[in-house]
């Protein structure tokens, strides 16, 4: 955990000791930057900076390939507590299930949905429903269409969701969360 605690300081986290520091820890940033995932990007950060290597970039990337190629795809991951975002940290257009209220309604919903296309995962609120999230690239149409309807109803787009804005483009990846802890968030595998 001090290791993860140090990487993510290194990405521009929160916590206090960044792994290393100058110019190891630019080059570890500049290797490490193309990372989808932000679990990979800090345990790469810490990687490089550790080992001073490069090529240790090189080693995380592979070893998320290969997690990629093991797991079943289609199935929920849970990411974290916090929303949702993209690897520019810009949150995802959503459909709101306003019937879908607990976690595991939240992921069985998004397991339902895991080949319409676009839809890249989940989030909710504490009291609040179940957040159906998909590619800015996405039709919106075309998402409501090749999904049943949601148990409890129909879908509902949330007002700050609807449009595509600069804060609300995310796209292709789930890659971490911005830390709430009234938010979950899953991607799907």
């Amino acid at each position: 955990a001090p290791e993860a605690a140090r990487a993510e300081s290194a990405a521009g986290g929160d916590s206090e000791v960044p792994p290393c520091e100058g110019r190891r820890l630019l080059a570890a940033r500049e290797a490490c930057g193309e990372m989808p995932s932000h679990v990979m990007r800090l345990a790469c950060i810490a990687d490089v900076c550790r080992t001073g290597s490069a090529a240790a970039a090189a080693a995380v990337a592979e070893a998320e390939v290969l997690q990629e190629r093991v797991n079943i795809r289609g199935l929920p991951v849970f990411v974290a507590h916090g929303i949702c975002v993209d690897g520019l940290g810009r949150r995802f257009r959503s459909l709101r299930a306003p019937g879908v209220r607990s976690s595991l309604g939240c992921e069985s919903l998004l397991r339902s949905m895991a080949t319409v296309r676009g839809v890249l995962g989940a989030e909710l609120r504490v009291e609040g429903a179940c957040e159906i999230l998909f590619d800015a690239s996405a039709d919106l149409a075309s998402v409501e269409a090749a999904a049943a309807s949601p148990p409890g109803g129909t879908w509902a787009e949330p007002e700050v969701n609807a449009e595509v804005t600069p804060d609300m483009a995310g796209s292709a990846y789930i890659a971490g969360v911005v830390e709430d802890l009234s938010w979950s968030c899953w991607r799907l595998n």
